[in-house]
């Protein structure tokens, strides 16, 4: 009887347990299933704006910004250096990246940590593609970008289009 019990106790424990773990990993499933849904109206409402003539490079030079960061080397990264390198009234000076590279820089643009923006002090803005992690990169960024250095969301970009 006391052995009965012991593997009842340890069968609930057991349940209890799965039970745990499936609801942790549906919740990570959840995240990032709304992150790629995210990735996907962004990207939806870029490509729209772009079939109607209107681009990044203009809306950046309109504001100003003629000296750029771009923070994040991942896909949104990439493709928003392909957009801008085409245009000839902005300059994209680096990019800002945490990850490790092997190679210092990609396609001719140097590849720097927050730590190294002290050697950026003319950049006009620093474009941040994970715009899920706006307010902790901005919180990073703090005390190590120029006062005359604006941040903005590569989200908050596209939906200015």
């Amino acid at each position: 009887m006391a052995i009965l019990a012991l593997l009842l106790g340890i069968a609930v424990l057991l349940l209890i347990y799965i039970n745990c773990y499936l609801k942790k990993n549906l919740h990570k499933a959840e995240q990032t299933r709304d992150t790629f849904k995210n990735y996907y109206q962004i990207y939806n409402v870029w490509i729209s704006a772009k079939n109607r003539g209107r681009i990044l490079c203009k809306l950046l030079v309109d504001k100003g910004y003629r000296e750029v960061g771009i923070y994040g080397l991942g896909e949104i990264g990439e493709r928003l250096f392909e957009e801008l390198s085409s245009c000839n009234d902005l300059n994209v000076r680096c990019f800002i990246d945490q990850g490790k590279f092997i190679q210092d820089n990609y396609n001719g643009v140097k590849i720097v940590t927050i730590d190294d923006l002290v050697n950026y002090p003319d950049l006009n803005v620093i474009i941040i593609t994970p715009f899920y992690a706006r307010e902790a990169i901005d919180r990073q960024l703090a005390g190590k970008i120029s006062q005359n250095t604006k941040t903005v969301s590569f989200d908050d970009l596209v939906f200015d289009l």
